[in-house]
């Protein structure tokens, strides 16, 4: 077993051994799979060792598929054993550092040590060290946050492989002597500070880094709900009704309350950081991610291992609220193991249920095509089956429209559930929104929905809608989106509001130099707000526009008259005053109105101890999604109910192009 020298701090080195287990390294640990986790790793030539670049965190956050495009790299160095914790100890023996109780839990060991009149916690913990004040409740906190951020890490765990090591070049041994005074200043350090801060020290250089962490809690991903799940509103005001939508502060302090949680060790988030193509433009775009893992396997899409976000707002404090509150509503989403759940066939069940057919509404003909290895919707992840009435998970959550518990499917409810049920369903964003409270995280979840219902009404029927005046929409956020895209691209508003009556609008930009389409969406309860958000999404949208696996092909949307305004239609939707309205106002609101056509407004809140934002999910079973949903009667009698059309359209004669963005 052989190790480059190559400088690997923020390297992944991938081995196909002899006996044909595959070995990676990753951030200091080695790994051991059986080679049938990976039966599309292609290795070729000798010693068969191959670099996966890592682009500071990232990068190796893809399927192990995509190892063979990466270049072969020379090995010499042999890997040692493990620095063992006994070592640690040995070199604080020889220095001024008291050592005192110690702790050994399944993935880490904790030491007290003591240095002058300072008392620290030492944490071992996958081969690294960290130095935390004297409390033993965040040593667990620090764990679990650390294998959270580590997806590699917490695959190896569910698959059970062989022990995994922290591997180090033999020429590289302890310095028992730099490391006790690296331990002797953070002991120092942490005891210091006024903040609750954690040192973190690496055995492979003798270096050390702090980090934030005053925001860690005990048990930081257990629900703050999860024994109470009625959803009651609170009378909220609405502070902030500018870029953004109705919240209940404004962008500057969220973010002040968000940035401490973005840490690639111990945040929710990550990263953060500006779009490239968005430099020099005055509308900032923002990317944000976080860590994420299947529970048993490595999944067939590239996204199986981070979840990419992008912020959007016309300032750029708002889009970076924006990217990381959809990081973290996308991250409280992921399933943990602690959410309450109840394994029963649907009739059993002491509440009203709703089914896998009413959130996911497939016509007979798509659950037909998702079972045919020769469609292309064969390897969709949109793919399930029909639902045989087995018994499956559910969880309880809320009916805000009759004030009653009513159960949902488990892996309908959370990301990477680890649960066969999720051939029958899955768990998919919309509808999830984070807030500074629920009240706001409910309005931008139902927001939300209403805009994907509208926007796939209007295009799976191809329907002419007439344009909204963007002079409307306030003077110097219209001119900075036209400084931003105003060069590139012609760009217009069309009104799509439906039958819901609440605002919503599609931005569609229109290329100058080779005339291709690009689309942004947008809802709120004022249509100026609705507008603005459409074309901040526009802007948001066309620096991605052309990426590489993008499940949306742009460049095939064909030149035709329902993307443009009606030449005779001009916007006559008659909109609610909300001037006044407080946040729990407008929700009530729109519970009422999706109330009078017939629809349910189910919703749960899944935020947890250790976020600084409420995190909301909601359900409308009878909306549409922008994906393709084609077993929905209100997709094709919505244009007939309103007049836009004469006669239904079918399953074979709407758009054929699914909105998959």
């Amino acid at each position: 077993m052989y190790y480059s020298n190559y400088k690997w701090k923020n390297k992944a080195i991938v081995y196909s051994g002899e006996n044909k287990n595959s070995f990676v390294i990753y951030e200091e640990i080695l790994y051991q799979f059986p080679a049938e986790q990976f039966p599309n790793l292609e290795l070729i030539g000798k010693p068969n060792a191959y670099e996966l670049d890592i682009d500071g965190e990232i990068a190796f956050m893809r399927t192990l598929e995509l190892m063979k495009r990466f270049s072969l790299v020379e090995i010499d160095e042999e890997i040692n054993d493990s620095i063992p914790m006994q070592d640690i100890k040995t070199a604080l023996e020889k220095s001024e550092v008291e050592t005192f109780n110690s702790k050994d839990n399944l993935y880490y060991q904790a030491l007290e040590v003591g240095y002058q009149k300072y008392k620290s916690r030492l944490i071992y913990i996958f081969g690294q060290v960290f130095i935390a004040k004297n409390n033993i409740e965040f040593v667990d906190a620090l764990e679990q946050l650390l294998l959270s951020n580590n997806p590699i890490r917490n695959i190896v765990n569910n698959l059970n492989v062989e022990k995994e090591k922290p591997p180090f070049i033999k020429k590289s041994e302890l310095d028992a002597v730099i490391l006790s005074k690296l331990i002797e200043k953070s002991i120092e350090e942490v005891n210091r500070s006024s903040k609750q801060i954690i040192v973190e020290i690496s055995l492979h250089d003798c270096s050390s880094k702090s980090h934030n962490a005053e925001h860690l809690t005990v048990d930081p991903f257990c629900l703050v709900n999860e024994q109470e799940p009625e959803l009651k509103l609170n009378p909220i005001a609405c502070i902030f009704d500018q870029d953004g939508g109705s919240r209940s502060k404004s962008p500057s302090a969220t973010l002040n309350e968000l940035l401490p949680f973005v840490s690639n060790k111990l945040g929710l988030v990550t990263h953060i950081e500006e779009l490239s193509d968005s430099h020099g433009n005055p509308i900032k775009i923002y990317r944000t991610g976080f860590y994420k893992g299947p529970y048993t396997s490595l999944g067939r899409h590239n996204s199986s291992l981070v979840q990419i976000c992008l912020g959007k707002g016309v300032d750029p404090v708002q889009s970076k609220v924006s990217g990381i509150c959809e990081a973290i509503e996308r991250k409280n989403a992921q399933y943990c193991g602690n959410e309450p759940s109840t394994l029963s066939l649907p009739e059993n069940l002491p509440h009203r249920y709703i089914s896998f057919s009413d959130l996911l509404p497939y016509s007979q003909t798509q659950i037909e095509s998702f079972a045919d290895p020769n469609s292309q919707d064969f390897n969709r992840k949109q793919a399930v089956v029909s639902y045989d009435n087995s018994p499956v998970n559910w969880y309880k959550a809320w009916s805000l429209t009759n004030s009653e518990y009513v159960y949902v499917p488990l892996v309908c409810c959370f990301a990477n559930t680890p649960f066969n049920d999720v051939k029958y369903g899955f768990w998919h964003s919309n509808g999830c929104a984070a807030g500074n409270n629920k009240e706001e995280a409910i309005l931008q979840a139902l927001l939300e929905l209403i805009e994907r219902d509208s926007t796939s009404i209007w295009w799976y029927n191809k329907l002419v809608r007439p344009e909204f005046d963007i002079s409307r929409i306030e003077s110097s956020s219209l001119a900075l989106i036209k400084q931003s895209i105003g060069s590139t691209h012609d760009f217009w508003v069309l009104d799509i509001t439906n039958d819901s009556g609440i605002p919503a609008m599609a931005a569609i930009g229109k290329n100058k130099k080779d005339n291709g389409f690009i689309f942004g969406f947008g809802c709120h309860l004022k249509p100026e707000m609705a507008a603005q958000r459409a074309l901040t999404e526009l802007c948001q949208l066309i620096p991605i526009r052309d990426q590489n696996g993008a499940p949306f092909d742009f460049n095939s949307v064909e030149d035709e008259d329902f993307l443009y305004p009606s030449k005779h239609l001009a916007s006559t939707t008659a909109y609610t005053d909300c001037e006044n309205m407080s946040i729990n106002d407008c929700v009530s609101h729109i519970v009422s109105s999706l109330h009078e056509l017939n629809m349910e407004v189910i919703a749960f809140e899944y935020t947890r101890k250790f976020s600084p934002v409420s995190t909301v999910k909601v359900f409308v079973p009878g909306l549409c999604h922008i994906w393709p949903q084609l077993g929905n009667p209100r997709l094709y009698q919505t244009p007939v109910k309103l007049g836009w059309l004469e006669q239904p359209l079918t399953e074979q004669t709407i758009n054929q192009q699914g909105l998959y963005i």
